[in-house]
Formats: C-alpha cells, structure tokens, sequence
C-alpha cells in the first residue's frame, strides 16, 4: 500500500568558491511541492541492537536464528543495475551513470563503488551521532571493482510494474531475491559477516509523487521484512529459512535507488536511506501508515522529518524512538520545582524527563533546538573532505578549489542533525504503550490519529 506524506520545498543552490575567484551554480530544484511516497514497510523481527522494550517472543527471532545482536552492525550493499532499454515510462537506461556531472549538486555523479561508500559513511555518521556512539555502522559495497555491477534478468518496468500493490511486492521481493543470488554466484559474499543487506540498483527511487508522473515504472524504496519476504518467496510457510546462500541464510534487506534525483528536481538519497535503515533497526514510522497523513511532522526522522533540508539533514529521533533504542535514559520526575533539560548536543544536564500517567502511560520532555551554537549555520563535509556552512534558507557554501581538479561529492556529515526542525524549545510527547505494543509489528503505532502510540502535544490543541 502506498501513502502519501506532504512536505514544502524550497529553492536550493550552492556558492562553489574557488582560489582565484568565486562562481555561484544553481540546481535545478524546483518549488514543486514534492511529496514522499513510500510503500508500506514492516518492522525488522531480526532485533539486530537488542530492543528489550517488549516482553514478546517474536522479539526474540534473532536468537532462534542464532544471528549475532550487538551495537555494531556491518552493511553490505550489492550495486545492481537492469539491461538496457529505451523505455519512456522508467528514468535512464536501466544502468549507472559513471559520468561526472558539472550541474548535479546533490549526489553527483559517478554513481560508482566510491559514491555508494560515501553513502554508507553518511548513515553511519548519522546514526551515531543520534545514538551519542551507541550504534557504529560500517559496510563494504560489491562489486569491489569501483565500475562495476551486476545486471538482473528483466528491465526495470518488469520490477514495478505500476499495477497491484500485491503484484508490485512480489517483484520488489525478487528484485532482492534475484541481486543476492547473483552477487553471490558470481563473487562468493562472505554474507554470513554482515547484519544488513541494502541492494542500490540503477535508476532514480519512484519515493516522491510529482503533478504528472512521467515514469511510473521507476523502483519504489522499501525495506523488505521477514514476513514480506515469506509471504511473496516463501509461500507463508511458517519454516521459511531465508535467500539462502554459500554462507547462511538473508531474511531481510533494503532496496535503495543509485539517486532521487529527477525531473529537474535534485533530493539526498541520505534521508530515504536513514528511514529504512531505521525500519531494519526496529523503529516504527510515525505517520499513519494507512493513508499518509502526518504524525509526529518534521519533528522526527521516522515521519517527514526524514526530508529535512532536502533530506541532506534528516531530523533527530524524537525522544520516544531515544529511550526505545536504549540511546538515552528517561529520568522519572517526581514533584519538583524546576529541572533543566539540556538539548541534545549537552552533556551534562539530563536530555529527557518522564512524567507517569498510569502503569503504561506517560510523558516525555525533552530539550529541541536548531542551532545550538547560535551562529545560524550548521557545518559539514562531503566525501573528500571539503568543509561546508549550510544556513536555515536551504543554501549551503563549500570550499573547492576547482582550478586543481575538485569536485563536490556526497555529503557525509553534519554537526546539527535537528538544523531543520520547525522551531525551538521543548516538547512534550505522550506515549502509550499499549497502544504502540498491540500495533508495533504492523507498523501502525500512529494510524489512529485520535489515540496515537506517540503524540506530540500541540500548543493550539489542533491534531494537525
């Protein structure tokens, strides 16, 4: 099922200066009210940074397996790409664009082994840094060879066939099944050392709903779970091992496009990637999953907060997803006069408060605030190295000296995660439990939007 999330976008370039003068390149990202469209994804069952939130044996499915649980995961990504084709209804020719780009400012070309790296060391920087050093990612990308890919059996149309919600699972399910078995016949993974597996084909992600889509056939993102992956290649057998493999057994995974870049339009490929990485970390999104309809906004990176800054500075966590991942400790307050809540970036003062209702429900409290230094930028840097300044207007600056031969690449890291957020201050979330334990593995905590798992207290009263 797919759903609709609404987000603003607004005009974005970049000042490029270099030694001998400054030029100004502006992208091609238009005010177009871009709106993320995912399908529906599940909740891992594999419990890979050992949630112990809920008493529940399916939790447990990482032990029946025997997978190792740790804070420390490795990914491995598998580059795919599609035969050629001239077809009109899917974007590019079914392969990686390897050519530089001088016009492309957000995830330029080449789309190669190096570029998918950089995206990796973006995730983990993030995740990282959200989890304050409690959750180190690492990966390797096949093919080794830096132009290398596979190439699946059918073109691109045949994976998203734009028909059934049903019909396009199924083929979404052997796009995976089908770049395992390929990677693996032909290079002999060592699968069994890796915790997480995220296929990057060729082409643009079909994850945002334009006036007038003039190709349909591009490949949805999604994170495939256990259940997905039984249902459409195992038949629903409750004995279902997996892909199988020369080493072991692939239970889940991700599919990730080589960019979103498209019509014109220029998005990250970091905040898609972030969300779904979240989904296989055992986060639930916090929209209604059903029709689309926001939950929790901009303020969290499982609702549209994941789009923030184009989806180059997807938002913090709320405080909710925080506690749940065992990434900060709630301090229970009893009647007090006044406390401090320190923002995120502190390290002294405690960062969340709760306050109990009864034996399920409570608030959190926690400290947000967009610029913490405040200098009203942000700071960054790409894959090479180069410092950037974003400010809060969605314009970044970095310095290259382009007379040597550089060149912008993937942006990897950003010291204020929430520089995007909607306003500053603190905020007061409303948890219950039995409502996010009865719904958690259907991925629906916040569909009903009048009694949500997770609920930001608004100060008009308005649930919008």
């Amino acid at each position: 099922m797919r759903f609709l999330v609404r987000v603003s976008i607004f005009y974005f370039f970049i000042l490029l200066p270099v030694s001998a003068s400054s030029i100004t390149s502006t992208s091609k990202f238009k005010k177009n009210d871009l709106k993320p469209k995912f399908l529906k994804s599940g909740i891992s069952r594999l419990n890979l940074v050992k949630i112990n939130y809920f008493n529940d044996s399916d939790v447990n499915l990482a032990k029946k397996y025997n997978i190792l649980t740790n804070d420390t995961l490795k990914i491995l990504g598998i580059r795919v790409q599609f035969p050629p084709d001239t077809l009109d209804t899917t974007t590019g020719d079914g392969r990686f664009i390897l050519s530089s780009s001088d016009t492309t400012i957000i995830d330029p070309p080449p789309h190669d082994r190096e570029y998918f790296q950089a995206q990796f060391d973006g995730v983990s920087h993030y995740y990282r840094t959200v989890s304050r050093d409690k959750l180190i990612l690492s990966g390797d990308i096949y093919p080794l060879q830096n132009e290398n890919s596979y190439t699946l059996s059918h073109t691109m149309d045949y994976y998203n066939p734009n028909s059934s919600d049903d019909l396009v699972n199924q083929r979404l399910a052997e796009l995976f099944q089908e770049t395992i078995r390929l990677a693996d016949n032909q290079d002999n993974i060592p699968f069994s050392l890796y915790d997480i597996f995220v296929i990057f084909h060729a082409g643009v992600g079909q994850d945002f709903s334009i006036e007038f889509d003039t190709t349909p056939n591009d490949i949805p993102s999604i994170f495939l779970n256990y259940d997905h992956l039984k249902k459409y290649l195992g038949e629903n057998d409750p004995a279902y091992p997996g892909i199988q493999t020369s080493s072991g057994f692939i239970r889940e995974g991700i599919v990730l496009p080589e960019t979103e870049n498209q019509e014109g339009s220029e998005f990250a490929l970091k905040g898609i990637f972030v969300l779904y990485l979240g989904n296989q970390l055992g986060l639930p999104n916090l929209f209604d999953t059903e029709n689309g309809h926001s939950g929790v906004g901009a303020w969290g990176v499982m609702d549209v907060g994941s789009s923030n800054y184009f989806g180059l500075i997807p938002a913090e966590p709320c405080a909710w997803i925080k506690v749940f991942m065992g990434w900060e400790d709630a301090i229970t307050l009893s009647p007090e006069t006044n406390i401090r809540i320190a923002v995120s970036k502190s390290k002294s003062e405690p960062h969340i408060y709760k306050i109990p209702i009864n034996s399920r429900e409570y608030f959190l409290i926690e400290n947000r605030n967009r610029d913490h230094n405040h200098d009203k930028i942000t700071t960054g840097s790409d894959q090479f190295g180069h410092r950037l300044e974003f400010n809060p207007f969605g314009n970044f600056t970095a310095q290259i000296d382009t007379t040597g031969g550089e060149r912008l690449g993937v942006i990897t890291k950003v010291f204020d995660y929430d520089f995007s957020i909607p306003g500053d201050g603190v905020l007061i979330w409303h948890i219950d439990d039995r409502v996010i334990e009865d719904n958690y593995y259907s991925n629906t905590i916040n569909v009903d939007l009048s009694h949500p798992g997770v609920d930001l207290e608004e100060a008009d009263g308005s649930q919008d």
